[in-house]
């Protein structure tokens, strides 16, 4: 029997009882694999899985055991390899290659085709605030015509409004998918479904303003798909990834360290600056989901391991840009030996279950981490791990090199 196998976002049932051979993926040749990965979740009869796309769809497979699923993930990344060398450009395309690359001169071929992109021959200069308008409208045209129940229209003007209050001014044309994709992140909202459903509506203000900007970004934004349990690392794992880090890119621990041990997102931890940071009075000061309007939330009663993690930061800590730190942070996972799964947002969640399990207090879990419910914080993280793992955990520490001195904390 296969195992289970996801293509996008549908599943087809298996017997998760029995594991057998694996039928290679059919597809063209010139559709290269791409993002082989693997990955677990707890509680599952087929817990270990690794994920690939073949071009733009993404496919998984699960496992009852590691090793079937890290042979197979071998085999992909060979397949993977086989695909990129029958991608060798014939001489008349390499010429046009370094035609183009002459004529944009120093400037990323991927900056340039985004821009053409968000261009779209336009040159419109509407806003997202004038295209929510816009959308709005026409929601309230359909509910008035009784094309749109009004419990959808209460659902979906409101999110679409949210976005319009932090990016009235900007225009349509300038809007990227990263920005979107983190924008819903810092919202603060875990389950996959409100995830998905915020991008659906972003995607629905810029279809309606497609003749002004013909790409919409949202498209590019990848649907979630909530599995149940949410992943995330062992503790002997998160030990490796910090480990490994402080080997071969140590500019990247304290913003790695905020991600683990505050449960800091991403797209916030990128943000931070060093000012951010009450040494003294051990607390943050965190951009919210406003940060783009100013506002910002302010959180202590932090793990005290956090701030020996944060002394090690270097000049270089700060001035990572989002797309740096996000290809070092990958790094550190794929390079580690055995590789390290990586869960979307695997180190919040981590600390989301660890500082439950240790410290037995959702609602300082949950001041923390900005929620403002924690039932539901205590009913998704707790008993996923020991009390004896949690305070495992937060003992997680860096080493003393001999000659390193500890940074002032001011």
């Amino acid at each position: 029997m296969t195992p289970a196998t996801t293509d996008g976002n549908r599943q087809r049932p298996t017997d998760d009882d029995q594991l057998t051979t694996v039928k290679e993926t059919k597809q063209r040749p010139d559709t290269p694999l791409r993002g082989v990965r693997c990955f677990e979740r707890h509680g599952k009869p087929s817990p270990f899985g690794v994920e690939w796309r073949v071009g733009e769809k993404r496919k998984t497979e699960w496992f009852t055991n590691p090793s079937d699923r890290d042979r197979r993930a071998t085999a992909l990344r060979k397949q993977r390899r086989a695909n990129a060398l029958a991608l060798v450009p014939t001489r008349g395309e390499l010429h046009e290659w370094l035609a183009f690359k002459a004529a944009i001169g120093g400037a990323r071929w991927q900056d340039v085709v985004e821009a053409w992109r968000r261009k779209g021959g336009s040159s419109s200069t509407l806003t997202v605030g004038q295209a929510v308008e816009r959308y709005v409208a026409e929601q309230d045209e359909r509910m008035a015509q009784g094309r749109l129940a009004a419990v959808t229209h209460k659902k979906n003007c409101p999110k679409a409004r949210a976005f319009a209050a932090d990016f009235s001014s900007k225009p349509v044309t300038a809007v990227n998918a990263e920005e979107i994709e983190e924008w819903i992140d810092d919202l603060g909202f875990e389950a996959a479904e409100t995830f998905n459903t915020y991008r659906k509506v972003i995607h629905a203000v810029f279809e309606s303003c497609r003749k002004e900007c013909p790409y919409n970004p949202a498209a590019d934004v990848e649907l979630r798909d909530d599995r149940g349990d949410v992943g995330i690392i062992s503790v002997d794992d998160t030990a490796r990834l910090l480990t490994h880090a402080s080997g071969n890119c140590p500019e990247i621990l304290p913003r790695l360290a905020l991600e683990c041990f505050a449960g800091i997102r991403f797209s916030s931890a990128f943000r931070l600056e060093r000012s951010d940071i009450n040494f003294e009075d051990r607390g943050i000061l965190l951009p919210s989901h406003k940060l783009k309007t100013g506002r910002r939330h302010y959180i202590d009663g932090l793990p005290e391991n956090l701030f020996d993690w944060l002394a090690l930061e270097t000049p270089a800590t700060w001035a990572l840009s989002a797309r740096e730190y996000r290809r070092l942070k990958s790094k550190c996972f794929d390079d580690a030996e055995p590789r390290i799964p990586h869960p979307h947002n695997c180190l919040r969640h981590g600390f989301c279950t660890y500082h439950v399990a240790a410290f037995k207090n959702p609602g300082l879990t949950a001041t923390i981490l900005c929620h403002r419910d924690q039932n539901l914080l205590w009913t998704t993280y707790n008993g996923r791990a020991t009390q004896r793992e949690g305070l495992r955990f937060f003992e997680l520490r860096p080493a003393e090199p001999a000659g390193r001195k500890p940074v002032p904390r001011r």
